[in-house]
């Protein structure tokens, strides 16, 4: 049971005698190289620390080292993190050891902040910080035929209607407004402006008419008296303003949905749908800066 002794007759034949050099095991995992030493089994002694707090240091007796990880911790980047640890500064990681122990996981449905204050209601997608963009009072209205706005007679002056709205900068947002515009007894020439635009921003103006029946207007008497001729989608005639920049846009239509002259001289009543569409042309916008939109008669 111990080969530090063995039986040399030559020394004693009643005692045991030193087996010194012979190899050995003194039993202690952090020691290597054991021979016995006087009839002692001794080891050259060394030490397992891989300074982390979430692993055990376990030497293997001839040398070299092993680190098992505690249960309970991920080691990501050779640093510990306890389960559900957040990832610093990122809410929308987490240590998650039931999926993996050496790599982040994401942490889906928890509050975070994305820093832009054009949206709201944050939270973790998928590894990214979502909010929902800030929209104002006439979304959703990405679509003709978009959101009413109060109607307007042929009497009433430019800009006798006005809303503020934005054009929300995280897509590709597109607002579209509907109103009747009537005409009653005063010349018929339906005006819409838009004014205000974001600093950073170039946005147009489109604005499309269609008869109070849902026919087109004659199309040859149909003018844009401010802006040019364009054609929506599905079809219905308009006009386009579209100066650079900030600048002002202005749109004024000549329409007649009945047969005779232009303008003042069109018989019948031509009253109809305006269809107004605002979009950004180039630049950046913002939540925080709205643009204002006019219409009524010229």
């Amino acid at each position: 049971q111990n080969p530090c002794e063995q039986c040399l007759p030559a020394v004693s034949t009643t005692a045991w005698s030193p087996n010194s050099g012979a190899s050995c095991n003194d039993g202690q995992s952090c020691t290597h190289t054991d021979k016995c030493v006087a009839g002692t089994c001794v080891g050259t002694a060394y030490s397992c620390n891989d300074n982390l707090t979430c692993t055990s240091d376990v030497c293997n007796g001839a040398g070299g080292c092993s680190y098992p990880l505690n249960a309970g911790n991920c080691l990501i980047n050779n640093s510990c993190y306890g389960n559900a640890a957040t990832q610093p500064g990122n809410v929308c990681y987490r240590c998650n050891t039931a999926q993996s122990t050496t790599s982040w996981s994401f942490n889906n449905g928890v509050s975070c902040n994305d820093a832009d204050s054009c949206t709201s209601a944050d939270s973790c997608l998928s590894g990214q910080c979502v909010g929902n963009p800030v929209v104002d009072v006439y979304e959703p209205n990405n679509a003709r035929i978009g959101s009413y706005i109060p109607n307007v007679g042929d009497c009433d002056d430019i800009d006798a209607r006005t809303l503020n709205a934005t054009v929300v900068p995280t897509s590709s947002d597109v607002d579209w407004y509907r109103y009747k515009s009537n005409d009653d007894s005063c010349n018929f020439y339906p005006y819409v402006t838009l004014s205000d635009i974001p600093a950073t921003a170039d946005l147009d103006l489109e604005v499309f008419f269609s008869c109070a029946n849902g026919a087109n207007p004659l199309d040859y008497k149909f003018e844009c008296n401010k802006g040019t001729r364009v054609t929506s989608p599905d079809g219905l005639p308009g006009c386009r303003s579209a100066a650079s920049g900030t600048t002002a846009e202005a749109v004024e239509l000549d329409v007649c949905c009945t047969s005779g002259a232009f303008g003042i001289n069109c018989t019948g009543d031509d009253s109809g749908w305006l269809d107004v569409r605002v979009y950004k042309f180039s630049g950046t916008t913002n939540c925080n800066q709205s643009y204002r939109l006019g219409w009524g008669d010229n």
